[in-house]
């Protein structure tokens, strides 16, 4: 069952999250992030404007593979994005 999201903390979620629309159920923000992010969202917190899945990496999993990395960006691969994705993946291993 997803958690409302609370107000302690000063009201702000720490990491990133994918957003999904209010009217995302559970069991697909779960498939549509792990589908995505190739590893099971930790959360899934439910507010009246949005569904957050997350929080994306540093959750305990280990990164996915490049490709999988490569297609979550949903951006066309130009050599330096290349580069970026190869320096993120190997800063991932080596934590």
């Amino acid at each position: 069952m997803s958690e409302p999201i609370a107000e302690g903390d000063s009201g702000r979620l720490h990491g990133e999250w994918q957003g999904y629309t209010p009217d995302t159920t559970e069991t697909q923000a779960r498939r549509w992030f792990e589908h995505k992010y190739g590893y099971p969202p930790a959360q899934i917190l439910r507010s009246a404007g949005a569904v957050l899945a997350g929080p994306i990496g540093r959750n305990g999993h280990r990164a996915a593979s490049l490709l999988r990395q490569i297609e979550a960006a949903q951006r066309p691969m130009t050599p330096e994005r290349a580069r970026q994705l190869a320096l993120l993946f190997e800063e991932e291993v080596r934590s």
